[in-house]
């Protein structure tokens, strides 16, 4: 295959002053702090609006999700809090962006106002036409657009109106804010801008939004031109293959009609769920589409609501003779927004059905079987001797286009193959240790299995690695010993970083032998079928201790001066049950983690982001590592950037992003210099009473503030504010009904402030600031 190419890219001191509180009071569980000597530490933490960055712009979906290299063409962009917008940022540099308009929904009062000014508008017009004895030389409409311009009125305007009386009217659309607003943007893609996927973001008063997913293809595209839901849009024009845009609305079906060839095998790839993964707000939690094709003569003869296990459908359709084919494209149950945004690839491009191995050992070659539609070759090599272990995404390109993306394996185990036949127990496949098994289900009774001598005691980790490297395998092993005994099994195992994956079918088991003597492994299909893309990645081998890390949200947008609260997830394998210590990697001078741990046991933590005054406004791509030591041996990963999706009102996904974007606009007087270091917790007495000590600070803040615990453990409670001869200490208990020794994590003090809505009206508390996030540790007394 020397006219392709295929390349791989990959899917955390302490110096504290004390320093003195004066006239504090404990009330009811909150701790009241006044007069003139509060610490800078509590100013430091500017307010919750510079933390949080309330209404920072949310964008839901982009319209067309890509384009063609080359190419010079406008999307629209819908979301939330979109107006002001001032820039729109792509990830690759080469994709350059210019805003050309912005539009909104008119809101209840403004439908109210101009619907009073239209009725302004006709009394005045027909006052004219009786002066002008009924008759206008410009007519009734010229007239009325001409009195409507002289009194303020719009065509947007009136155009705006009609649409808020079309959704209002339309029984099947209901108003989603969240996506209402719109942003106009002509896009440029520079030739040499490589295919693939990339992410945009917008911009508004220096905070920018999330990330969405925008795609350069090689093919030519066409948008969609409604009306196409009964007569279908002739794409007779656009040289196959090609992309098709659309988007789905309420009760929205499209139809392309387009000329096809005997003999021709045609992919139909249509991508939708893979440029948004998750909405929070339908059911099943994606954009659920559905294609069907139909011959000259209007008969369907091909249908696809997924491909395998994938919600995106894709059809592989070889023509049986020359004419003009429709391929219609709908939701499954005919529901609809703008956010039901797609791309149909349509032609007779490679496409790969399945892949063996699925995956290799780092530092050698591995050559791919590789079986599908239209591929020039049935094999690829790749090279591993410069991959990193974990999932990598292999991307192959012929002929300048790239075919579907494949997920790849890559590991530090030995790789070997299974050997057939493997079953009953006297044939099983002796595995030696300590190795990862390429393997395939060839059919619906197919059981493989594998033998391991193990020593009594001795633990050992079975792992099939199946579908969450693209294979329709859904896996179930059992552990046996020679008799026949289960002593482990294990149908499905979720794994949180394969955020896009709602069905984790492979399995996962960790056994300890009874006695010596052979282990026995079984595995199959759980639904009893199998193939040659039925292919896995089996690890048998002793606890392989590690851990991978996840960070939310993947855009920040802070001021100056702030500690803003970030969770770091961890995922651990095969035991890994120790701190992981975090800190930033490369980061400029200003910033600072604290509370920077995910302690022993525990899956997330909260800790604190600290914008140091000094640091320029700006953007800023910061990076993360975590540490942790197992048995003398020290293992660092890197923390990817992550949003935490929800899906269909309730489910939860860690989606990995493109970067750790930090959005730093100005605020703060004060420079918080300082936080907590987890490598010393502060230590609570079980049953009694631990000592936070505070830094010296200016004494400047004239306000009352309260402070109490987030979401902090039941049975943790803060305590008084107190000055010794070390300086100014806050008290923190631990309630030995509540709480267990050893427990550990972060605490989060927040700043609280009586504010008023409006002169006269009650006074409320609210949160204005945010302490550094403080470690702790619960000791026995």
């Amino acid at each position: 295959m020397r006219s392709q190419a295929a390349r791989i890219k990959a899917l955390g001191n302490r110096s504290l002053q004390p320093g003195r509180f004066e006239g504090a009071t404990h009330l009811g569980g909150r701790l009241v702090v006044s007069g003139v000597a509060v610490l800078s530490l509590l100013v430091a933490c500017a307010e919750v609006a510079g933390q949080t960055r309330a209404n920072s712009p949310r964008i839901g979906y982009v319209f067309p999700a890509g384009g063609q290299q080359g190419t010079s063409f406008q999307i629209t962009i819908g979301g939330q809090y979109l107006e002001g917008v001032e820039e729109v940022v792509a990830s690759h540099p080469g994709i350059k962006m210019t805003i050309s308009g912005f539009s909104r929904p008119l809101t209840q009062r403004e439908v109210n106002e101009l619907m009073q000014k239209l009725q302004a508008v006709r009394e005045k017009v027909q006052e004219l036409l009786r002066s002008q004895g009924g008759r206008a030389r410009m007519g009734y409409q010229g007239l009325f657009a001409k009195v409507a311009q002289e009194m303020g009125i719009t065509m947007d305007q009136v155009r705006a109106l009609e649409e808020f009386r079309r959704v209002r009217m339309d029984p099947k659309r209901q108003p989603n804010p969240q996506i209402a607003e719109r942003v106009l943007v002509d896009v440029s893609v520079e030739s040499d801008v490589p295919p693939g996927q990339y992410h945009l973001r917008v911009k508004r008063g220096g905070q920018f939004s999330n990330p969405l997913v925008f795609q350069v293809d090689s093919w030519p595209e066409v948008n969609e031109a409604e009306p196409n839901d009964r007569e279908a849009m002739t794409v007779d024009t656009l040289p196959l293959p090609a992309i098709i845009n659309g988007q789905i609305l309420p009760g929205d079906v499209d139809r392309f009609r387009l000329p096809l060839k005997k003999g021709q095998k045609v992919v139909f790839a249509l991508a939708g769920r893979s440029l948004i993964p998750y909405l929070a707000d339908a059911v099943p939690g994606w954009f659920q589409a559905v294609l069907a094709l139909h011959d000259p003569r209007g008969k369907e003869v091909a249908f696809a609501d997924d491909w395998r296990f994938h919600p995106d459908p894709v059809l592989l359709y070889e023509v049986p003779e020359d004419g003009l084919y429709t391929i219609v494209v709908s939701d499954a149950i005919y529901r609809g927004r703008e956010d039901f945004v797609y791309r149909l690839l349509v032609g007779e491009v490679p496409f790969v059905t399945s892949v063996f191995p699925l995956g290799g050992q780092v530092g050698k070659k591995v050559t791919l079987e590789l079986t599908g539609w239209n591929l020039p070759a049935n094999s690829l090599e790749v090279d591993l001797l410069a991959a990193s272990p974990g999932i990598r995404i292999l991307e192959v390109f012929h002929a300048g286009a790239s075919w579907n993306h494949l997920p790849l394996a890559v590991d530090q185990l030995p790789d070997i193959y299974e050997q057939e036949p493997n079953q009953p127990l006297s044939a099983a496949h002796l595995v030696g240790g300590d190795v990862i098994i390429n393997g395939r289900i060839d059919s619906s009774d197919d059981v493989d299995v594998f033998r391991v001598d193990a020593r009594a005691g001795e633990e050992w980790v079975v792992e099939v690695m199946a579908r969450r490297l693209g294979s329709p395998l859904d896996s179930v092993i059992r552990v046996t010993d020679s008799a026949g005994k289960i002593l482990a099994s294990c149908d499905d195992y979720e794994d949180k970083t394969a955020g896009l994956v709602t069905h984790h079918a492979d399995s996962y088991v960790r056994v300890k032998a009874p006695k010596d003597g052979p282990l026995f492994v079984h595995l199959a299909d759980m639904q009893q079928h199998g193939g040659r893309e039925y292919a896995y990645r089996l690890r048998i081998s002793r606890p392989q201790p590690d851990f991978a890390l996840r960070l939310t949200p993947s855009t920040v947008n802070v001021s100056q001066g702030v500690h803003i609260p970030i969770t770091v997830w961890a995922v651990r394998k095969d035991g890994m049950e120790g701190d992981i210590m975090l800190e930033l990697r490369d980061a400029p001078a200003g910033f600072r983690l604290s509370g920077n741990w995910v302690p022993a046991g525990k899956d997330q933590v909260v800790l604190t982001l600290s914008v140091g005054a000094a640091v320029t406004p700006g953007v800023y791509k910061l990076k993360m590592v975590g540490r942790a030591s197992f048995q003398g041996k020290t293992i660092e990963r890197e923390v990817v950037p992550a949003d935490d999706m929800m899906q269909a009102f309730i489910y939860r996904h860690l989606v990995p992003a493109d970067c750790w974007l930090v959005a730093v606009g100005k605020g703060g007087r004060f420079a918080p210099g300082w936080g907590f270091a987890a490598d010393s917790p502060v230590k609570i007495p079980l049953g009694g009473t631990g000592r936070i000590w505070l830094p010296t600070g200016r004494a400047n803040l004239l306000a009352d503030f309260t402070l109490q615990l987030r979401d902090a453990p039941e049975g943790i409670s803060l305590g008084q504010l107190r000055s010794g001869i070390g300086g100014t200490y806050l008290e923190v208990s631990a309630d030995k009904e509540k709480v267990a020794p050893g427990l550990k994590g972060n605490l989060l003090v927040e700043l609280l402030q009586e504010r008023r809505a409006r002169p006269g009206s009650p006074s409320r508390l609210i949160p204005v600031a945010l302490l550094p996030a403080i470690p702790f540790e619960v000791v026995p007394q």
